[in-house]
């Protein structure tokens, strides 16, 4: 886990449809340190790390067939088309490769508003922008049932990567687990586990699948599991460019400098 020592801080923002949720983690703990709207909150201060997870209630998520391209090419064509593929003005996104074929590529594409991830920056200096889907890491194949009586989610992961997952308006429904299952294709064979944290499964599990029953956590699911991903993946864009507009700064600096010691000489 990237966060393992105390000389390493990292923070992690949960931006959820309410609001708002600051969390500083470590190894062995999640601690809450702030919540509300964004427009109440005060700058989270502290060096480390900081990340924001965007929920899946606040961002859209598809899955789209590309022709064979070079990968380098890929996040090119994904953003020349980013406007017409969800209904948000200026969306920002990420997208992943799920699949490669000889003769073409399936992408995953998950987008946000960005003006509220630019109010968000104000008050949390985030250097890192992850789905909520792509921050829980798991290496094994399961599915994970979270979420209240209003909104429930599920997720399904395999061969160590993001399958496919789902929400319900209300409390999960076996017919809507029966359908995400069959959706899943033949990634489905290799799910035997179903780990539900609260009391959100519904009367009747989906066959085959072993029922592991959790305890309602205290915060989100995937701050237990954010350890595991690569951080690099998910660095913002607007921190790559304020980087190389510093740098840009920095050698403007210099080359004055030595004009002005050139001259005196």
């Amino acid at each position: 886990m990237w966060f393992i020592g105390k000389k390493v801080r990292v923070y992690a923002a949960y931006w959820h449809k309410n609001g708002l949720d600051v969390y500083r983690l470590s190894d062995t703990r999640v601690e809450k340190l702030a919540s509300g709207a964004v427009a109440d909150l005060q700058p989270i201060k502290g060096w480390g790390k900081k990340l924001l997870i965007v929920s899946n209630a606040n961002s859209l998520h598809l899955r789209k067939r590309y022709p064979a391209i070079a990968e380098k090419d890929l996040e090119k064509a994904v953003a020349n088309e980013i406007e017409e593929l969800f209904p948000i003005p200026s969306p920002s996104f990420h997208c992943k490769i799920f699949e490669k074929e000889r003769m073409y590529t399936l992408v995953d594409i998950w987008a946000w508003d960005t003006a509220e991830v630019e109010r968000i920056k104000k008050v949390f200096n985030f250097s890192y922008v992850v789905p909520e889907e792509l921050a829980y890491a798991c290496a094994q194949p399961e599915i994970v049932l979270y979420g209240d009586q209003e909104f429930a989610s599920i997720a399904a992961y395999g061969e160590g990567k993001f399958l496919g997952a789902t929400s319900f308006a209300g409390a999960a429904t076996h017919e809507g687990l029966t359908l995400f299952l069959k959706g899943l294709g033949r990634y489905a064979t290799a799910l035997k586990t179903l780990k539900v944290y609260g009391p959100l499964l519904p009367d009747l599990a989906p066959e085959n699948l072993e029922v592991l029953q959790e305890g309602k956590l205290a915060h989100p699911l995937c701050l237990d599991r954010v350890g595991g991903i690569n951080l690099k993946e998910f660095r913002s864009q607007s921190t790559q460019l304020s980087t190389g507009f510093n740098i840009a700064l920095r050698t403007a600096v210099y080359i004055a400098l030595a004009y002005a010691i050139g001259l005196f000489l």
